[in-house]
């Protein structure tokens, strides 16, 4: 089945009732899958099967699942959808892109509280971001550097990016890339709606990694302090 649930919804909370509330209407079922979308539209168009994109890829709109299979029950929270990164396994192991760096998965029925997400920022979820990746013409040219940015969390969960903090001794090429990139990785950033405004502070380490096959790429999230971008410029 596909579900539409409104961007200012998007919360752990509510995804956990939602989920609960399948659990109990499907009890007796054996295989259940529930897509769910933050837009009507892609919960409309949505190909499971990605073979029919004619008529629009909304893989990427994909906030949530719901799965029950012989009886056990799960939500999986995906930042990032079914994109394409998703379908790559992990360059380091133990799973693929999707699941091992962004993906948060809380089996049911649960028991204590909520669990935290994978990917959070002060106690909130984050909901929705573009797979991060590595600026190609940094890769082509073997630059590492980091970036590093102030932002704010605002009520809805929209993220503002108020200063790009400068770091001496860097070439301006490679902080216009690195810069440029993160900054428009985390524009697309969305978190769970809040009370309140919330700051905080993230650098972007982007790191060439011989260790790694060329064109892979490893990720690493320590929010709300860092996210690390390691890839391999051989060709």
């Amino acid at each position: 089945m596909y579900l539409v649930v409104q961007p200012d919804d998007m919360t752990r909370e509510k995804f956990l009732c939602l989920a609960q509330e399948l659990d109990k209407r499907y009890a007796l079922a054996k295989d259940v899958t529930a897509f769910i979308f933050s837009s009507r539209l892609a919960a409309e168009q949505f190909d499971a099967s990605g073979m029919n994109l004619e008529r629009g890829d909304f893989r990427r709109d994909l906030r949530a699942m719901f799965q029950m299979n012989l009886g056990k029950s799960s939500l999986t929270i995906t930042p990032i959808g079914v994109a394409f990164p998703y379908f790559q396994e992990a360059p380091r192991g133990g799973g693929i892109i999707g699941e091992v760096f962004y993906n948060t998965r809380i089996d049911l029925p649960m028991t204590g509280p909520p669990p935290h997400c994978r990917l959070e920022i002060v106690g909130r979820c984050l909901m929705a971001l573009e797979p991060v990746s590595y600026p190609n013409e940094a890769l082509a040219t073997h630059l590492s550097g980091t970036v590093t940015l102030d932002g704010t969390i605002e009520r809805d969960g929209t993220v503002m990016v108020t200063t790009v903090v400068p770091r001496d001794g860097v070439p301006p090429i490679a902080n216009d890339l690195f810069a440029n990139a993160a900054l428009t990785n985390l524009k697309t950033w969305r978190l769970e709606g809040g009370q309140r405004q919330d700051s905080f502070r993230v650098t972007f380490s982007y790191v060439i990694d011989s260790t790694l096959k060329p064109g892979q790429i490893d990720i690493q999230f320590d929010l709300p302090k860092q996210v690390k971008i390691s890839s391999n410029s051989a060709q």
